[in-house]
């Protein structure tokens, strides 16, 4: 996700000298996850918190999603129409 959002060519398809940005994003996560490993932190513990923390930040972020799409200003030709609105809330 870090890649492709600073538009660096992505895939494990690729070659490193092709993808250098996007292969040192994967050894640097793949570091963290072992370090994590070594440190005292519950995985369980930080598995549910996460899913807690998504929980509360996620309700937002979709009613702000379902308010945006329903605006023709902000997405012309591509808003969504009242059937699909209703099944999105």
């Amino acid at each position: 996700a870090i890649s492709e959002a600073r538009k660096w060519p992505v895939g494990l398809g690729r070659k490193p000298e092709k993808a250098k940005e996007f292969y040192a994003t994967l050894a640097i996560a793949t570091m963290l996850g072992v370090a994590l490993n070594f440190s005292p932190i519950n995985p369980i513990k930080a598995l549910y918190w996460s899913a807690v923390i998504n929980g509360i930040v996620a309700v937002p972020i979709m009613v702000a999603m379902m308010h945006m799409t329903g605006n023709r200003r902000i997405m012309g030709t591509f808003h969504l129409h009242d059937g699909l609105r209703l099944v999105g809330w």
